[in-house]
């Protein structure tokens, strides 16, 4: 799933002090994909978190550990789909899962309609 840093900002409910912070912290979460998921987990499990800087939460939270090997799919999933060059062969992935492994983006994917 794709979060997008607006969803982040609202479920962190930042105290007013940190607005300041806000194009810095939306910085750290374009550039931290894999931290994504698990952080609106977080936030989820706990509650908002108006005390924490938004940046530094983003910056400092630690993910346990990614997958070895990348997941690719069929290509009918929808979402943001890309294809990538892996191993000499032409797939089809998140690009999300394109950015955390560093794959070569081949192009958008665009899924055939009926």
């Amino acid at each position: 799933m794709d979060y997008k840093f607006e969803d982040y900002w609202r479920a962190m409910q930042p105290a007013a002090r940190y607005e300041d912070r806000k194009i810095a912290a939306e910085f750290e979460w374009d550039h931290s994909p894999e931290k994504q998921a698990p952080i609106m987990a977080w936030l989820k499990r706990h509650g908002p978190y108006p005390d924490r800087n938004p940046f530094f939460f983003i910056q400092d939270f630690t993910v346990k550990s990614k997958p070895r090997e990348p997941t690719f799919l069929r290509g009918d999933e929808g979402g943001d789909l890309v294809q990538v060059k892996y191993n000499g062969k032409f797939l089809i992935c998140t690009r999300t899962t394109m950015e955390l492994f560093g794959l070569e983006w081949v192009c958008d994917w665009l899924p055939k309609r009926d």
